[in-house]
């Protein structure tokens, strides 16, 4: 370490950033004997009105049947019912979403941080006591539990909320420093709300750290020995003040180690949770790109890393799974939505087009929105948007199907004078479905019963007569005349060709 230079320590974003990740980690560590007692008191008063009720059932309730999303009350026996119904009366939002899958019910009457867990959000399913719970958790236990309503207003909890999620989202871990300053004024402003309620020596403790954090430097620089106090050293090193400010290094460090872990294990959660690799991506190329560069953190934090790899890779074979299912999916679908909507049989993007040619209007823009299991076509015609209905497992089928939407709309609409009178889009395009050279071609034949009968005269008699006689009616009853047709042309000839 003593040959260490540690390069982040010189960007003042970082050391922003990293100010205000620790001041909330900080205020995390000064609640943690409050939230113990003031949890216990709030689980002993259920525990009490429930007159000490246990679960009933065998095997015993648990978060199983609570939905894809986890927001949907399982199935309990009549005392966890009653459980459930209790903590649910003491929750400020009766409308909010609950993470079930957080807790177990049959230990409600037991474990008071299973009773807590209702109000905290996703993730927290492992966790269970006060110093495993991240600052989200407690924050969001505290505005949601109506035990805590007399010492703090939810309105400040939000912020330091949203201060949390700002140093969580952020992909390059760097803040302005008048953005710091407002994000430690709000952390303040939530610890002297509690100091007005609950005397707490944690609180004023913390509150003269994080005033420290804002004027501190952070010159940390391993090597030539440059601390956070500014002092600077050559050669010998020794005396108190020395080992004071070393000492404040080494805890700086240590902080810095807490808030990266806490945002690793932040990336991983999500990772898990929403399965969704293309969201986080910039987040984790950030963040390993960031421990490439500072060798003493990743090897700090390599267990961290590890388990963050393994569930990058777990989704993307999840991913390669869903592909290899979408194709599976995709050939099953080709005599329904994908033989609608192919190009080799109706070609409405390219009436699209030609119609916003003929119009003078801007060439129709085609995009696609990504949705789960396939593609919704996008097209803006004319300043118009429109949105597919039906998701595709190819774009090109998308901007088909929104290609026909358009056109379907498009005749509504206002058209130019001197087209007023002409075909409509959809009728060019049926025009064009029935003409194509890849649509089948059927031969057929047609019998005319005139039901007439014809008098020839005496020199004009004979079956060759009588049947030219025939098809002159015929002709003259579709308008065809024997006109230049050559001498040798006849009815017979002109009404068959």
């Amino acid at each position: 370490m003593a040959c260490l230079t540690q390069h982040r320590f010189e960007n003042a974003k970082y050391k922003n950033w990293l100010k205000t990740t620790m001041s909330l980690q900080l205020l995390r560590s000064s609640l943690e004997d409050f939230l113990e007692n003031e949890t216990e008191t709030f689980h002993s008063r259920l525990r009490s009105k429930l007159e000490e009720r246990v679960c009933e059932s065998r095997p015993p309730c648990d978060s199983r049947g609570c939905g894809p999303q986890r927001t949907k009350a399982p199935q309990m026996c009549a005392a966890c019912t009653d459980w459930k119904n209790e903590i649910l009366s003491n929750h400020s939002s009766g409308k909010g979403i609950i993470y079930w899958n957080n807790c177990k019910p049959h230990l409600w009457s037991s474990q008071k941080w299973e009773v807590a867990k209702v109000y905290m959000p996703r993730g927290n399913k492992n966790h269970n006591n006060v110093k495993q719970f991240d600052i989200s958790a407690i924050l969001n236990f505290m505005k949601f539990c109506s035990h805590f309503k007399p010492m703090v207003k939810s309105d400040i909890l939000d912020k330091v909320t949203n201060v949390r999620n700002q140093m969580m989202h952020s992909v390059d871990m760097k803040v302005p420093t008048e953005d710091m300053l407002e994000h430690q004024n709000k952390i303040l402003e939530l610890i002297q709300q509690l100091q007005a309620h609950v005397q707490l020596p944690e609180l004023a403790m913390v509150e003269k750290e994080i005033k420290e954090l804002q004027e501190m430097e952070f010159n940390i620089v391993f090597g030539e020995l440059e601390l956070s106090s500014g002092i600077r050293s050559e050669g010998n090193v020794c005396g108190p003040e020395f080992l004071h400010t070393l000492l404040n290094a080494q805890k700086v460090q240590d902080l810095e180690q807490q808030v990266l872990k806490e945002k690793i294990e932040f990336l991983a959660s999500r990772l898990e949770e929403d399965g969704d690799l293309l969201a986080s991506h910039e987040e984790l190329c950030a963040m390993k790109a960031f421990l490439d560069q500072n060798k003493d953190l990743l090897e700090q934090l390599r267990p961290q890393v590890a388990k963050l790899d393994f569930i990058e890779k777990k989704v993307e074979q999840h991913d390669q799974q869903l592909s290899i299912l979408a194709v599976k999916l995709d050939s099953l679908e080709k005599k329904t939505d994908e033989t609608q909507y192919s190009a080799e049989t109706v070609r409405f993007k390219n009436h699209l087009l030609e119609l916003a040619q003929k119009n003078r209007w801007p060439t129709p823009i085609f995009h696609e929105i990504r949705e789960p299991k396939g593609f919704k076509g996008v097209v803006v015609v004319n300043g118009q948007r429109f949105t597919g209905v039906l998701v595709h497992s190819k774009t090109k089928s998308a901007h088909q199907e929104v290609a026909r939407l358009a056109l379907e709309s498009l005749p509504q609409q206002p058209c130019p004078e001197d087209q007023s009178s002409g075909p409509t889009p959809m009728d060019l395009v049926q025009s064009e479905t029935t003409s194509s050279t890849t649509a089948p071609v059927f031969f057929s034949s047609v019998t005319v019963v005139l039901n007439t009968e014809v008098t020839l005269s005496e020199e004009d008699c004979g079956q060759g007569n009588a049947v030219e006689a025939i098809y002159k009616k015929l002709a003259v009853m579709f308008g065809l005349e024997v006109s230049a047709a050559g001498k040798y042309a006849t009815y017979a000839r002109i009404t068959i060709k």
